[in-house]
């Protein structure tokens, strides 16, 4: 598949993956409902409403840009939303996926390559969204669940009880691993989405806990269990790419690592703590 080299203004677009990311804004509604932010491109009129008519916030990503502030970027162009923190879905692919949630009644706005907005349903979203691909982003975004986490030291140094809405799930730590930071994270309890827990855990550890504790470090790296295909692919959604590195016995085990600057960019730059 060619991969677009500008977008609809002009600009170059990234060409090396996720080209661009799409994020699933979603609101509490009456009753005890959801709703989703989706909204209507301009160039084929108001009338059109074939593929890639209604789409969540999306766009593509700049050459060079790192992944998460090309994220809030196009969240904060195309709606006027501002989210200090993304949910990571898949950022995986050509394309990556990010979701949050936002207070009732919050209002978006909008922008040139839009003529309207609207906030529905999941079913009426999914229905808008077209073609499968991005209703398939849509339809895992609204799979996860948020949950307010907490990493609680304990004794030993590098390690943290980790807590989802004030109930302990697991635990993670975090290690010198040469030049880059080794992490390890696991998940025992929690809401019913246990992939989608453990994809947050790693990815706020890694973002509010390691790159505090470590400031300036490049890389972070895990080396999970082949056994542990839930944690791999937690790991992989939360942007950690597969990497080898010989070891001491000359074997070369697999290595899956975050490149700090490539997701986070300056996001990820953390004071040291005093």
């Amino acid at each position: 598949m060619d991969v677009q080299q500008f977008t609809w203004d002009g600009l170059p677009v990234a060409p090396d993956e996720p080209h661009g990311a799409a994020i699933v804004v979603r609101r509490p509604a009456p009753g005890g409902k959801q709703e989703y932010l989706v909204l209507h491109r301009a160039h084929r009129g108001p009338a059109y409403d074939g593929d890639w008519a209604w789409t969540p916030p999306s766009g593509s990503r700049l050459p060079g840009e790192p992944i998460l502030p090309s994220a809030m970027r196009e969240l904060a162009e195309e709606s006027g939303l501002l989210a200090a923190r993304l949910r990571p879905v898949d950022l995986r692919g050509a394309w990556a996926v990010f979701a949050v949630d936002v207070p009732a009644g919050a209002e978006a706005r909008v922008d040139a390559e839009h003529d309207r907005l609207e906030w529905v349903s999941l079913t009426e979203a999914l229905a808008r969204c077209r073609p499968d691909a991005v209703a398939a982003g849509l339809r895992q975004a609204a799979q996860t669940v948020p949950v307010q986490l907490e990493f609680r030291p304990d004794a030993r140094a590098g390690q943290h009880l980790v807590l989802a809405d004030g109930q302990a799930c697991g635990h993670a730590r975090h290690y010198q691993a040469g030049e880059a930071i080794g992490i390890e994270c696991a998940v025992d309890a929690g809401p019913p989405d246990r992939l989608g827990l453990l994809r947050q855990v790693i990815w706020l550890y890694a973002q509010e806990v390691v790159l505090t504790a470590h400031a300036g470090a490049r890389l972070i790296i895990a080396t999970p269990d082949v056994s542990d295909s839930r944690l791999t692919c937690a790991l992989e959604q939360a942007s950690f790419r597969r990497m080898r590195e010989d070891d001491v016995d000359g074997a070369a085990p697999r290595l899956l690592a975050l490149d700090v600057g490539r997701v986070f960019g300056e996001l990820g730059v953390r004071p040291a703590k005093p």
